[in-house]
């Protein structure tokens, strides 16, 4: 038998496409979040760089001498500004630990919902972080706001995409926005209000002042585009709904669900003689009900607060008062 090896060698060369290396781009996270704090409290703000592709943390943002700047100024909303200032105490300063940058001892000093402008800046002038906070609501340290979502019985419906304004990071913009609007509108809130999934719905709590609360709404259904990027659908308040009249040749704007939510007197005067009296008529509270006395016929609508009655004293005059809800 013959036993033979063969040993030869050779060289490999692959070929790869060339790898481009190039500095991280960073996004910031915002830790500790901060809702509600009283009229001059300080507060502080956190945030976490992390990967702006993965959105991962990064496992350590300070080296030696290498650390973060920070800035932090009021967001400028599109429409619906509060109109306090964000003011740092004396005794403020910016933490670096080894994963947050943290601004402390923070203040605003009138109500209202706020969001901050937050910018971080490497000390080696590379990174750049710039990112907005969630709205703050600013109250006074005597309201006592309701804080159990099953308490919170009102909500306005808009049409928009909730989770197109969450990608894009304009959600707690618009929260701020709406919130801001109910004010100016004099909704009497005694809760922050929370946004929910579907089209954009703002759940919230009002006191309870019927009448404030009924001008309140009026405003809101006569401005439906006022909120930038969002079309009021629906109000419902304590039960009570109300939706935009697409009615091209309604003067209010407002449709009722719920026909109690009519605050009108259509007061009807049966017919009697064809002249029609010129004179102003006096107005007295009385209940419901049919009064006699001669008069001209004519017909008068009052716009009164709701469930009140009025008596229209004409001289001879029969009458009869509806209701309507």
């Amino acid at each position: 038998l013959l036993n033979s090896s063969f040993f030869t060698t050779a060289n490999l060369t692959v070929q790869t496409d060339p790898v481009t290396v190039t500095e991280a781009i960073l996004g910031g996270q915002q830790v500790n979040n901060i809702y509600v704090v009283n009229v001059n409290d300080t507060f502080d703000i956190s945030v976490v760089p992390v990967d702006n592709i993965t959105g991962l943390q990064l496992g350590q943002i300070k080296w030696d001498n290498w650390t973060w700047w920070t800035n932090v100024t009021l967001y400028n909303l599109p429409n619906f500004n509060s109109h306090g200032s964000l003011i740092a105490q004396n005794i403020s300063t910016t933490i670096v630990n080894l994963t947050a940058v943290t601004v402390t001892d923070l203040s605003i000093n009138a109500t209202g919902m706020y969001i901050l402008n937050i910018r971080l800046v490497s000390s080696d002038n590379k990174h750049t972080i710039q990112m907005v906070s969630n709205g703050i609501l600013v109250k006074n340290s005597d309201d006592n706001l309701v804080t159990d979502s099953d308490q919170l019985l009102s909500n306005v419906t808009f049409a928009g995409n909730y989770d197109a304004l969450n990608a894009s990071n304009q959600l707690e913009i618009k929260r701020a926005m709406i919130y801001n609007y109910f004010i100016s509108c004099g909704m009497p809130l005694v809760s922050d209000i929370t946004l929910l999934n579907g089209s954009v719905t703002a759940l919230f709590q009002v006191s309870a002042l019927p009448t404030i609360i009924s001008q309140a709404v009026t405003i809101l259904l006569k401005k439906p585009n006022a909120v930038p990027g969002l079309n009021l659908i629906s109000v419902n308040i304590n039960g009570r709904s109300y939706s935009v009249s697409s009615s091209p040749d309604s003067s209010s704007g407002i449709s009722s669900d719920n026909q109690s939510a009519n605050i009108g007197l259509i007061v009807g005067l049966v017919v009697g003689l064809a002249s029609i009296q010129t004179q102003s008529p006096s107005l007295n509270r009385i209940g419901s009900g049919r009064i006699t006395e001669n008069v001209q016929s004519q017909a008068v609508i009052l716009n009164v607060a709701q469930d009140e009655f009025y008596k229209v004293d004409y001289p001879l005059i029969e009458m009869e008062l509806i209701a309507f809800d």
